[in-house]
Formats: structure tokens, sequence, C-alpha cells
């Protein structure tokens, strides 16, 4: 990810394992990859600042998540389309850890959908389509991370 400017000063985010240990502890989750790409996936600004303050908490006089987003908010307002999210993921994939993070709920995702697929084959009328929404969304998300990953 390009540098960017906060409070005049120049940072550039790092997205390695250690990102990965601070964002686990910033969304106080053992899985922070799936939250981390379903926000990016449904274009949601405040997974990207999350994710750009994440990547500074391993500099010095770290900026707060405020200064981020303040930081941020002129590159959201020149975006085209889903750029900014699009290329968050691809700078993801520049760590062989996040990579394989990445492809690991890829594959997790598919398998789970897949399995729910196969049930819905089971269940009332009323329930298979409430339940076949919430899997169009997921199936939605994996969707768009791959197309932003090429």
């Amino acid at each position: 990810m390009e540098a960017i400017t906060i409070n005049g000063k120049t940072y550039t985010p790092e997205f390695n394992y250690g990102f990965f240990k601070n964002l686990r502890k910033e969304l106080n989750t053992n899985n922070p990859i799936d939250q981390l790409l379903s926000g990016l996936a449904d274009n949601d600004p405040e997974t990207l600042i999350t994710m750009v303050h994440t990547g500074l908490m391993s500099q010095a006089n770290t900026p707060s998540k405020e200064d981020v987003a303040n930081g941020m908010d002129e590159l959201f307002a020149e975006m085209k389309d889903d750029e900014l999210f699009r290329d968050a993921v691809k700078e993801l994939q520049k760590s062989g850890f996040l990579l394989a993070m990445t492809k690991r709920w890829m594959k997790s995702s598919e398998r789970m959908l897949k399995a729910s697929k196969e049930v819905l084959e089971n269940v009332s009328e009323k329930e298979q389509a409430q339940a076949e929404m919430e899997l169009a969304q997921v199936d939605n998300i994996v969707k768009t991370v791959k197309k932003y990953l090429k």
C-alpha cells in the first residue's frame, strides 16, 4: 500500500504476521482474516481504516485511528469504484503468511457454502428461502474477494 500522510507525517502500513497479531487484538477475535476480508469485500470504509491503522501499529508514534480516518478521507473521496478495497486485498497477498491465511479462508468459505447448500435440500421452503438469501451474501463475499485477487 502506498504511503499515507497523516498530520503532515508520511506513514507506510506493514502487512505481515505482526499485523495479523495486532488485528486479532484490534478486532478481539482469533479469526481476524474472516472479518477483514468480509469487510473489504463489502467495501466497508471502517474495515479499511482499521486495516491501515493496524498496519501502522508496528511503527513509532502510531497515529490514532481517528487520525488515520482523517488521513484517508481524501483517498475515499477520490476512489473509483472499489479500487481501494481491491488494492487492500492485493496488498495482503504480498505477505506469504497473509496469502496463506487468505487461501485458507477461501477454501473454508467454499466448503461451508457447499455444505450449507446440501443441508438446504432437507429444510422447509420458508427456512430454505431465508438460508438461501444468507448463502447468497456469503457467496457474493467469496466471489468479490476472488475478483479482488485477480
